[in-house]
């Protein structure tokens, strides 16, 4: 099984050509069991559940200085990555 990283624009079509549901996700954004807030789902074909997707996001830590209900941008880019079957 080897995971290969890709943009996000693969990301949303493989997202919109694929019937996909979450099969495995861990939202951490108090930074309780990462060193630093993140947010992580692994996504599974619908009928099989099988992993075809993965998907890493880095929240800001701490919110807006000056509105904090305006959220933060992350605190790095989003990361994707597309299940591919060794041969």
């Amino acid at each position: 099984m080897t995971w290969t990283r890709i943009t996000c624009a693969d990301r949303d079509q493989l997202m919109a050509s694929r019937d996909l549901v979450p099969v495995s996700s861990c939202t951490d954004l108090d930074a309780e069991f990462h060193s630093e807030p993140e947010m992580f789902i692994e996504w599974g074909d619908r009928s099989t559940e099988k992993s075809v997707l993965r998907d890493y996001r880095y929240p800001a830590r701490r919110p807006h200085p000056d509105d904090p209900a305006t959220p933060c941008p992350d605190r790095k880019p989003c990361e994707h990555y597309q299940h591919q079957e060794d041969n």
